[in-house]
């Protein structure tokens, strides 16, 4: 196991909503990469496998919000 601090942190947006991804965890070839996640509204931490994760808008660089989470059937 790996864990990097993100220097600069990444803006994502999660199934819970808007967050920072401060820490990136990776467990090897055989899981998913993990972020830890302050969440924006709650100010609450949790993990999030990668694929849960999209990068946030950003208006200086002309990206726009990605749309929201729909249930992973």
């Amino acid at each position: 196991m790996i864990a990097l601090q993100l220097n600069p942190p990444l803006f994502v947006v999660t199934p819970k909503g808007d967050g920072i991804a401060r820490i990136m965890i990776d467990y090897g070839p055989d899981l998913n990469s993990m972020f830890v996640v302050e969440l924006n509204e709650s100010r609450d931490i949790l993990c999030f496998d990668m694929i849960d994760c999209k990068g946030s808008g950003n208006a200086a660089w002309g990206l726009e919000h990605p749309e929201p989470f729909e249930s992973r059937a």
